[in-house]
């Protein structure tokens, strides 16, 4: 059984107090809580500074095991300088940039570093850029009027790794909103929570849902970006008992969870057919329980009926035939004429049917 790890970062309490933030210990607690429930061995820590936000994640990019599913989820501040995106922690007093690289978490870096892992996906949610960076000159006397400053306001495009879902909650180099519905998390995780244990249904399709949500709940002024170089389906919350194969392409073509009566329907009386291979189909039934009249089965009737010389052994078409000759007056199959040596080759006399009248 694959691994399954992760690691939800909340921060609240940041300073100077206009960066004050509200939902974000409750949008990674509720992250971290549904992991949970989906077999991740998660962990939940809030309010960081730099110091121990970079151990932290550090220890967890060591604990990270070959072929794991691996999750990383940041509610908070979130910047961009020189095309790189960054992590803010609590102390955001004198982050600016010209500091930035050894004051703020490399969001880039930390990916890379997880991928030397050799885990099977890293899934990271940044669920972040709250405020606009202020665009006044920098004091140098006065390290709280320069915070941030040289910063630019959102996150910029990230081209994934091979092996990588990156999603925004909101669109590059714009904000996201922190209000929602329920008035205790961020718009976009509030969706993501309403989609995330749903099973048997792949991460990017489950993304992409919520995306959708929070495009049509915010009228367009919010739209989730995702970046994905994952080249096969994951799945968060697929059951043991069922074998999670469905892809996004092809979800639309069978349920997505399997109806109870299935487990609960009895099985049609088995018809054996009346010929020589009635004891073969008998123990064919007894031993491996599957009706003898099986779609996989179809080249081995074939080859059965070109070796013997006998009919394709299906009396399930026998009650089809008999209303067929009994509704157009056919007296005989051209099916049985045709793969019956019994049957003499004479030609069938023809009769006409209900003669419709002509409309034009």
């Amino acid at each position: 059984m694959l691994g399954k790890q992760a690691l939800c970062i909340g921060i609240n309490a940041y300073v100077p107090r206009h960066l004050i933030l509200e939902p974000c210990l409750n949008d990674a607690g509720d992250v971290t809580q549904a992991l949970r429930s989906l077999g991740f061995q998660a962990h939940f820590v809030k309010d960081l500074n730099y110091k121990s936000m970079k151990i932290l994640t550090h220890q967890f990019v060591n604990s990270i095991q070959p072929g794991a599913i691996v999750v990383f989820y940041f509610s908070g501040h979130g910047c961009q300088f020189n095309g790189n995106n960054y992590l803010i922690p609590t102390n955001a007093t004198g982050i600016w940039a010209g500091n930035v690289d050894s004051t703020a978490i490399d969001a880039h870096k930390l990916i890379s570093s997880m991928h030397k892992r050799r885990p099977k996906v890293v899934i990271c949610i940044l669920d972040c850029c709250r405020t606009d960076a202020p665009s006044e000159p920098v004091d140098e006397m006065n390290p709280f009027s320069r915070t941030l400053v040289g910063m630019k306001a959102g996150l910029a495009p990230m081209q994934a790794s091979p092996s990588t879902i990156i999603v925004y909650a909101c669109a590059a180099n714009a904000l996201a909103s922190a209000i929602s519905m329920n008035n205790r998390n961020s718009l976009y995780t509030y969706h993501l929570l309403r989609y995330i244990r749903t099973p048997n249904i792949d991460i990017e399709t489950l993304l992409k849902y919520a995306g959708v949500d929070v495009k049509k709940e915010s009228k367009s002024q919010q739209i989730p970006y995702l970046y994905s170089s994952c080249k096969e389906a994951i799945y968060l919350a697929a059951p043991n008992n069922y074998k999670a194969v469905v892809s996004a392409q092809h979800i639309h073509r069978r349920s997505v969870v399997q109806p109870l009566y299935r487990k609960q329907a009895k099985l049609f009386p088995v018809i054996y057919p009346q010929s020589q291979f009635k004891h073969f189909y008998k123990q064919l039934n007894n031993k491996h329980g599957v009706q003898h009249l099986q779609p996989q089965l179809k080249y081995f009737y074939k080859q059965l009926n070109n070796k013997h010389g006998i009919q394709h052994l299906q009396p399930q078409l026998k009650y089809f035939y008999n209303q067929l000759n009994g509704r157009y007056g056919m007296q005989r199959n051209y099916y049985l004429v045709d793969r019956n040596p019994s049957i003499p080759k004479t030609k069938v006399p023809w009769q006409p049917g209900l003669l419709l009248p002509r409309l034009f």
